[in-house]
């Protein structure tokens, strides 16, 4: 029986998808550098609009500026989009990259989850990955 996903949750699989052909084309061994220079690619290829290094603008209580942060990518498809970032750390996924993820999310208002993807660890030819929903930050 095939599973019923929300758009959202089957754009992050399909984005998950993508990344397991660069795993398979480069494997686990080189820098984010390799990795961040060949997925916009790949995800252009599989039909989604990205944007490198998106300029995400923080502001304080009055709404004045602060300073900016720029995930890696930001990838749309039909009506959706969310925050991509790249990481090749052995380590894996580490609380510091999960926090960081959580504060592009939280400031990005038009971002509906942001997606973690870590090439140096891997399950079954699949990277490493973890997802944070709009609705899961607290």
């Amino acid at each position: 029986m095939k599973k019923n996903y929300s758009p959202l949750t089957k754009m992050k699989y399909d984005i998950i998808g993508v990344s397991k052909g660069l795993y398979y084309r480069f494997g686990p061994d080189h820098q984010e550098e390799l990795y961040d220079a060949d997925f916009p690619i790949a995800l252009e290829e599989a039909g989604f609009e990205v944007v490198d290094k998106p300029k995400i603008e923080v502001l304080n209580a009055r709404g004045e500026h602060l300073k900016f942060y720029y995930p890696d990518f930001r990838v749309r498809k039909d009506d959706m989009q969310m925050l991509v970032e790249l990481k090749a750390d052995p380590k894996g996924i580490l609380q510091s990259y999960i926090r960081q993820a959580r504060a592009y999310l939280r400031v990005s208002k038009e971002d509906a989850a942001i997606l973690i993807i870590n090439f140096a660890r891997a399950k079954k030819g699949i990277p490493e990955n973890e997802s944070i929903f709009r609705r899961d930050l607290k």
